[in-house]
């Protein structure tokens, strides 16, 4: 199963207009509860202390410049593999005016892009608030497995992140994605 290990086009709204940044996916799910699943996991600090996340093991990082209508947005996203599952988390700072920004059209948005960009479909879908932010909690499944993503749009950034569990198999509903989903932390305050 290779969908997470490609880049991904995420159309994101820059000044009224639909442009498409090129990345390889990410970012949340969180209540902030502590799982004790994860007292042995890594503890993750985005490089610019924006979040925070749990990992089975340390992650790799891909780090990237995407070229927007708006200009550039650095993207740093933490990856780790095992067996069966993909675990990332990312974010990136948006680079235009913070009142030119409808967070649920965003949100919808990147929603639909990233499941177009791997070929799944939406299965369950739940509006949410994440430190303070509007999120969704969404999962999709295809023929090539299925994943549990959350989406966090923080308007005032204006910043995006996102946290998901990729898996091969049908089902990501797993303590293990749990875990590591509400894991997720974000350090900025709104």
């Amino acid at each position: 199963m290779n969908f997470w290990n490609r880049n991904l086009n995420l159309p994101a709204v820059l000044f009224g207009t639909v442009a498409t940044i090129a990345l390889i996916q990410p970012l949340t799910i969180a209540n902030n509860s502590k799982d004790n699943l994860t007292a042995d996991w890594y503890r993750y600090q985005a490089h610019d202390n924006s979040y925070l996340v749990n990992f089975p093991q340390k992650p790799q990082e891909k780090k990237e410049y995407i070229d927007t209508e708006a200009g550039k947005i650095y993207v740093v996203e933490a990856i780790f593999y095992d067996n069966s599952n993909y675990y990332s988390a990312l974010h990136m700072i948006f680079p235009f005016e913070p009142q030119k920004i409808n967070a649920e059209e965003i949100l919808d948005v990147l929603r639909d892009s990233f499941a177009k960009s791997i070929n799944m479909s939406i299965v369950r879908e739940k509006n949410k608030t994440i430190g303070g932010f509007p999120a969704r909690e969404v999962e999709m499944k295809g023929s090539n497995g299925s994943i549990v993503t959350n989406l966090i749009f923080d308007a005032n950034g204006p910043t995006f992140y996102q946290v998901y569990v990729g898996s091969a198999e049908q089902t990501t509903n797993t303590p293990q994605a749990s875990a590591f989903l509400n894991s997720f932390e974000i350090q900025t305050k709104k």
